[in-house]
């Protein structure tokens, strides 16, 4: 199936027939439907976000004390006992270069954009 899908997404969409775009479409939403049953994803909280990133890109609680300003604050964030200020998601957004709200609670709507 992934052979048929990369030969597909590899041509132009010009050089597609419709029943090759309708197919692709099927596929799709096929493997996105089978990974969605199969491998769901867990909302994490801010702080498991953290980890998981520091995690993915080999990362020491050192790499975010100057972010929190201390050890003893970044080690409370990365606990879960201390909660991720807007202005520490701001910074850790830049740092990871991913939108700063994952490593926010809940917004409320009335919170102006972190932008």
């Amino acid at each position: 199936m992934n052979a048929i899908i990369r030969e597909l997404v590899d041509r132009d969409d010009e050089d597609l027939s419709p029943e090759e775009e309708r197919l692709l479409d099927l596929l799709s939403d096929l493997i996105q439907q089978y990974d969605e049953e199969c491998y769901p994803v867990k909302d994490l909280t801010p702080h498991e976000m953290l980890r998981s990133l520091m995690d993915d890109n080999g990362l020491r609680h050192q790499a975010v004390w100057q972010i929190f300003g201390s050890r003893s604050v970044a080690a409370e964030v990365l606990d879960g006992k201390r909660t991720i200020s807007r202005t520490q998601a701001k910074k850790l957004g830049d740092f990871f270069k991913i939108d700063p709200a994952v490593f926010l609670e809940q917004k409320s709507m009335k919170d102006p954009p972190l932008s």
